[in-house]
Parts: structure tokens; sequence; C-alpha cells
């Protein structure tokens, strides 16, 4: 177990734009909290573990921001080619290559003195992973191409959503580097196991949308936090984008506005009943407007009418065929072609 230091009194002070903090209620949210209040005065290279979308990107840099430390630089392993790996870590000499006519620093020159986030670190390539071995051994490195040792004070922050044990056994990642990452880690909770956070992080994402409700029907909170978002916070923010465009003509968005994307999450009649948007006569709904409404929702796809509805796709051939429906046209988002 890895002891650290509490967070100093004094950090070297750098003048940086406001950062968003950790939103959320949930103990799992304060454990974060605490965690990176540690882990950012620590110079210990970190690993972040956790599904994707469960938001390891911003904990890494918000975790940089607390420590107020130089500049924080991105590199996603899983966006690059294995040509191309080497030169954009490591960088080249004059001369490395036929169009390498000038010294190219890598990334891990720019991070100097701050921190180098390598997202998906599982998909380092073997050929490399010595190299950034001797990186986090040593603090130093060689360019392509060149034959000087050069050190450097960049902190290492990794991250993946993949069982590193498990390729180490399969022989795809390295045992030494492995260990090495893995004396300071964390493993960041998937939303499912973070209820308490759904609500407050629907209300933030909201609250950046400049077109659409502001606020959202409880019925709409209740969905959100029922529902077990396998895409994480990722997910919730395009479900909560996608709300805010839907919802330009109404005060408030609910329910219709969000489940027909959440994969489960039902519109029962009697929440219907009680909610039918946009009803401007005092008309009481009936089967038939339920049938009508979900079906529109769901752009005709019996499938989709069949999860939104909680009735089989056998029901809802015989629904259509009874009150002679015809497929609505596909809509799309205003503002959008």
């Amino acid at each position: 177990m890895t002891i650290l230091q509490e967070p100093r009194s004094e950090l070297r002070h750098e003048a940086k734009p406001q950062f968003c903090p950790l939103i959320g209620i949930s103990s799992q949210q304060k454990e974060m909290q605490r965690f990176a209040e540690r882990a950012s005065v620590s110079d210990l290279n970190l690993l972040l573990l956790g599904e994707m979308g469960s938001g390891k990107d911003h904990f890494a840099e918000y975790i940089h921001h607390l420590g107020k430390r130089g500049p924080f630089v991105f590199f996603d392993c899983s966006n690059q080619s294995d040509t191309l790996f080497e030169t954009e870590l490591f960088g080249h000499v004059a001369g490395a290559f036929t169009d390498g006519k000038h010294d190219k620093p890598g990334l891990v020159d720019v991070a100097c003195e701050g921190t180098l986030y390598i997202n998906e670190i599982a998909n380092l390539p073997l050929s490399l992973q010595a190299k950034m071995l001797r990186l986090l051994e040593k603090k130093s490195y060689r360019k392509v191409g060149g034959i000087k040792e050069l050190e450097v004070s960049t902190r290492i922050i990794a991250a993946t959503n993949v069982d590193l044990e498990t390729e180490v056994r399969r022989g795809r990642f390295r045992e030494d580097l492995y260990y090495r990452l893995h004396i300071l880690y964390f493993p960041v909770p998937p939303l499912r196991e973070r209820k308490d956070d759904i609500v407050p992080l629907a209300k933030h994402f909201l609250s950046k949308q400049k077109e659409g409700a502001r606020e959202y029907h409880q019925d709409t909170l209740d969905a959100m936090v029922d529902y077990s978002w396998p895409g994480n916070i990722r997910e919730l923010q395009n479900a909560v984008i996608r709300a805010a465009h839907l919802s330009f003509d109404d005060e408030l968005i609910r329910p219709h506005h969000v489940t027909p994307y959440l994969k489960g999450v039902k519109i029962g009649r009697d929440l219907f009943f009680s909610l039918k948007p946009n009803s401007g006569d005092s008309k009481v709904p009936t089967l038939k407007d339920y049938i009508e409404y979900i079906f529109e929702l769901s752009q005709g796809e019996m499938t989709l009418a069949s999860q939104i509805s909680g009735v089989n796709r056998r029901t809802w051939y015989r629904w259509v065929q009874y009150f002679k429906l015809n497929r609505p046209k596909k809509s799309t988002d205003p503002g959008t072609s």
C-alpha cells in the first residue's frame, strides 16, 4: 500500500483557467476527491482503471490541476498507428527520417514539469513498453535516431479500461511495466455504482446547454437514476445534450425527451396518462393516444416501441394494424442538418 503525503499548504502558483471540479455527492465521489488531493502532491506515477466513459480523462486532469503543475499533455494510444507511437511520444532528431530535417520534440518533452496523460496504455506496442519502463524508472529517454540520453521531469498518469493482469498473462503487456505502473492506482467507479451522482451530473450538463429546457421534470430524473448507464458519464452527457435539443419548445425536460435513448427504461401507461406532454386541451388521454405517442417516439420502430412501453412486439403489430398507424417521418434535432 502506497502512503501519500498530505497536500502542502503552499503550492507553486500558475495562472490557469478555472477547471471544472468533480461533480457529485456520493461516497465514491468523496473518496475520489480525497484521493485526488493526495495524489496531486505526489511525484509518483499514477494508473487509473475504469470502464469507458467513466470519467478517467477528467479525473486525471483534475488531479493535475490540483497540483498546479506545468502543462497537461494528452496522448491517446487507441488512436495511433504503430509507426507513429515512438516519434509522437519521444520525438526524433534531425535526419532520423527522409523528411525529418529538424529535431522534433516528443510529448514527453512537451509535458516537462507537467503531466503526460497516456490514455488506453494497454494499446502501447510491446516494442515500446521497454522504453516506457525506462522513462518511468530513470526519468530519461532517447529520441528516435538519437544517441544522447535525455533527462526529463514529467509525471505520467496512465489509464486503461482493460484488465492489465490478464494482458500480462497473455503476453501482451510487460509484467515489469505493469508493476511499475501499479504502485499508485485508483479504480474509477462506473456511474451505476454512483447513483447519487446522476442527478448532480445531469443538472451540471444541462447548465452548459445554450438552448432547450433549463430544468428537469422529477419523473425524468427518476428515470435517469433507474437507468444503468452502460456508457457511464459520457452516455449521460450525450443523453442530456439530445434532450436539451428535443425540449426546445418546452419549459421542462420530460421523460419522453430522454427515455427513447435509454434501453430498458419504460414509459408505462400510468406515467403517460399523468404526464402527456403538450396536451393543450382537457381531453382524457385514451389507449389510442398512448399508442400513437409511443409510436411517434420510436419513429415507428417496433423493437424500440416495445422497449419503451414494455409491451411485446406481437401486440404492437396488432395495434398498428387495428389503429391504421403510419410510420412517422424521421425527426432531426433543431439546428442540425
